[in-house]
């Protein structure tokens, strides 16, 4: 899929997952936070997809609880936060920026 943003359906047909599953761990994650237009729907960008591949990986396969993929998730992001340097950290506020006027752009 080469799109920059999917629909909560398309997301759930790739992982093979029920969208009520989605929402729940949206719920759960706070790394999870689809934007979300003015009729409420949820799109999602790659990095989202990324993330609940290997959510889903910890949870159906790693047989993680919700409170422990928490915790490793956690425990993984300060541990890269810790290693990426400050350039690195600048390149990724960069992205983020353009992430979002995209997504802005996408809402108008």
């Amino acid at each position: 899929m080469d799109k920059q943003h999917y629909k909560i359906g398309e997301v759930s047909k790739l992982l093979g997952v029920n969208a009520s599953t989605l929402r729940f761990w949206e719920s759960e994650f706070r790394q999870l936070k689809p934007v979300k237009s003015s009729t409420n729907q949820r799109y999602y960008t790659q990095r989202h997809i990324e993330f609940l591949k290997r959510l889903k990986n910890m949870l159906y396969v790693e047989k993680y609880t919700i409170e422990g993929a928490k915790k490793k998730l956690c425990s993984r992001e300060a541990a890269l936060e810790n290693e990426a340097p400050a350039s690195e950290k600048a390149i990724g506020t960069q992205a983020l920026k353009k992430e979002l006027l995209e997504v802005l752009e996408l809402l108008k």
